[in-house]
């Protein structure tokens, strides 16, 4: 969304580039056609880790925290790819934010909380158990993990490449977002083109 008009921004040439080379160009495999003609669905988490149907699925660091069988599959994990325009700039990162309101009456208490969650001690404390650090202290990422049953994995992949810079967002953005995801089928079965998909969203 374009934060100073709050109009959609779909028919920019950015996104029929982040659209063709996520959805479009992935799902043009034989098998991949099968699967979502069959199911009228796009494969998702349940048939990377269930099925498994799917050899490859790109999700954040919290993935294999947040699945209850995830011991049923062999996995590890690599760096997202890049564009060639913008080598070595990953995704964008999702954080848990804290603040302290204006009518807080506890406001020093408060941010003596958060100077606390943002010690180096924490940071570490809180990466060892999966947790996703703030800091970027080499002992704060290469401890990522390595309280949990998954600290063999190829954890450094988080941080081959640059967190992507975050963007402002608008109040609408969900609701705009939402308007778009009714297009993703039919773009996939090519049943409509990116750009008609995008004019239309």
């Amino acid at each position: 969304m374009d934060i100073q008009t709050d109009k959609p921004t779909f028919t920019n040439d950015a996104w029929s580039k982040l659209i063709d080379t996520y959805i479009v160009r992935p799902a043009q495999g034989q098998g991949y056609q099968k699967f979502i003609t069959k199911k009228k669905k796009l494969p998702y988490r349940l048939e990377f880790t269930d099925t498994p149907q799917i050899a490859m699925f790109v999700f954040n660091s919290n993935f294999p925290f947040s699945i209850p069988n995830i011991d049923a599959i062999n996995w590890d994990l690599v760096s997202l790819p890049t564009f060639a325009d913008k080598p070595k700039i990953g995704s964008q990162s999702m954080p848990v934010v804290f603040g302290i309101t204006s009518i807080s009456k506890q406001k020093d208490a408060a941010m003596n909380v958060i100077q606390y969650l943002m010690s180096e001690e924490m940071q570490i404390s809180e990466s060892k158990k999966g947790v996703m650090p703030v800091s970027t202290t080499d002992a704060a990422r290469k401890a990522f993990a390595q309280d949990t049953p998954f600290k063999g994995k190829n954890w450094g992949a988080l941080y081959y490449n640059q967190i992507a810079p975050g963007v402002p967002k608008s109040n609408y953005q969900l609701s705009v977002e939402k308007s778009f995801t009714s297009y993703i089928q039919p773009i996939v079965e090519g049943k409509k083109d990116v750009n008609t998909a995008m004019r239309e969203a």
